[in-house]
């Protein structure tokens, strides 16, 4: 999804954050204005905001549940084992 907003502090921080990446369009630009990419981060913060979790685990099997369970235990390892590093 590509989207155009002011550029600002905000912008900047959802860059650094992971959620926007800037997108060079082909076009000049239009005068205070960028136009941003949605990463999928983005995509699934927006998601989990319109569905529940307990939604999510009705609505999967067990083979699904899992692999949601192992996505998220590596994100929260990663972070645990950075954290330790540093």
């Amino acid at each position: 999804m590509i989207i155009k907003v002011p550029t600002n502090k905000t912008s900047a921080h959802l860059i650094d954050s992971g959620y926007l990446k800037e997108v060079k369009p082909k076009q000049a630009r239009s005068k205070g204005q960028t136009t941003y990419e949605l990463k999928i981060k983005a995509n699934l913060a927006m998601f989990l905001k319109e569905n529940n979790r307990q939604d999510i685990l009705d609505q999967s099997k067990d083979a699904q549940a899992a692999h949601i369970l192992l996505a998220m235990l590596n994100v929260f390892l990663q972070e645990k084992n950075q954290n330790e590093i540093t």
